[in-house]
């Protein structure tokens, strides 16, 4: 009798958590639930970046900015975004958050430095879009913007949207700065800032405390 009772109440206890790496992945992958609306608003916005590039003529009748907000984020502020992104997760001892920050880390990579190469030499509208307004190449898309958004959506999405009063001023003071130091065009760093939230919403869950 006191067998059968233990074994009703084993039933009953709650299931614990994965703690094998192959777990551990797998419930990083399926814990998420993707925004498809948001998905295919990221999708159309990049397609319109490189269907209706930035007039390059535009960026080089100015010169490049040298104003202290623009070299300061450069240099320095952009990583802020990073070091968030990195940090939080650990702070919080969160296993899932660190394997879903690879997942999207590993696709943003992918689908930006694959897209700066593919789109290179492609010329629309008689704009190269590989062609940075100083005349490098690979310009389309910003891997910055991107980077910098992916943590954006990432750190609002698993962690909670306030997050976003000191996250997304320096997203868009890195766009800002990358298109003003001539390293970019516009629609480059639109189409990072909305590869990087695409990248992340495909793998970002919220993060069960």
């Amino acid at each position: 009798m006191r067998h059968h009772v233990f074994e009703r109440a084993l039933n009953r206890s709650p299931a614990r958590e994965p703690t094998t790496l192959k777990a551990l992945a797998k419930n990083a992958y399926v814990q998420v639930r993707r925004p498809r609306l948001l998905l295919a608003v990221c999708l159309a916005g990049i397609a319109s970046s490189v269907v209706y590039p930035s007039d390059l003529s535009s960026y080089r009748d100015t010169p490049r900015s040298e104003h202290v907000l623009v070299t300061g984020t450069e240099r320095y502020g952009r990583h802020i975004n990073t070091i968030a992104v990195v940090a939080l997760p650990i702070v919080k001892r969160d296993p899932i958050g660190v394997l879903q920050i690879v997942y999207l880390g590993v696709t943003g990579a992918i689908m930006t430095h694959g897209l700066k190469r593919a789109l290179d030499p492609v010329v629309i509208l008689g704009v190269r879009l590989g062609e940075r307004p100083y005349g490098g190449r690979h310009n389309m898309p910003s891997g910055h913007a991107s980077l910098a958004s992916s943590a954006v959506y990432f750190v609002g999405r698993r962690y909670g949207w306030w997050h976003l009063f000191y996250l997304l001023p320096v997203l868009l003071l890195t766009m800002l700065a990358r298109v003003a130091l001539d390293a970019h065009t516009g629609s480059a760093v639109i189409a990072g800032a909305l590869i990087g939230i695409f990248c992340a919403a495909l793998f970002t869950g919220k993060h069960r405390s």
